[in-house]
């Protein structure tokens, strides 16, 4: 199991960012974390990354437990934030242009 988290959650100033989140990944698998603003992906990532303390449950990296001091464990980890916000009335190709087009002069 590469990460493995049983229920999960997360608590801050009484109000509950993230309940009962249980994520396995095999080795070789893909996971991604999709959802509405609010809905808990980048707490959830934070706890993974060990940037934040779970309040309840436990996580798993490689077949260790989660610990503050498991950083060796964090070498082995990457992860992509999204880049760009998807807007329903934009088209594709506008999205995509982040960077201009560079045209050389001849």
């Amino acid at each position: 199991m590469i990460l493995q988290t049983n229920h999960l959650s997360k608590t801050i100033d009484g109000r509950e960012l993230v309940k009962d989140v249980n994520i396995h990944v095999n080795k070789g698998e893909i996971y991604g974390l999709l959802g509405p603003d609010g809905a808990g992906k980048t707490t959830v990532m934070k706890m993974v990354a060990n940037l934040w303390k779970p309040t309840g449950g436990s996580i798993e990296l490689f077949g260790g437990e989660l610990r503050q001091t498991s950083y060796e464990v964090l070498k082995r980890m990457g992860s992509i934030k999204k880049l760009f916000t998807w807007n329903e009335t934009a088209s594709w190709n506008s999205t995509c242009n982040i960077m201009p087009s560079r045209t050389s002069a001849a």
